[in-house]
């Protein structure tokens, strides 16, 4: 716990700070990018989009 503490709290205060500098409207926006993203995402990956043909 120690190890993943030393790893990712100074990971997130400069996370903090850089959403800091959005406004609270920005931040709402930014956040339904991010849960639409991953909506489509696991929706592409339920309808067979995860497979590997056509890339590369």
């Amino acid at each position: 716990m120690s190890v993943a503490q030393g790893i990712f709290a100074p990971i997130g205060a400069t996370m903090r700070e850089a959403i800091a500098t959005y406004s609270p409207d920005e931040q709402a926006t930014v956040l339904r990018f991010l849960l639409d993203a991953v909506d489509a995402a696991a929706r592409a990956l339920e309808e067979g989009g995860g497979s590997r043909s056509g890339m590369g």
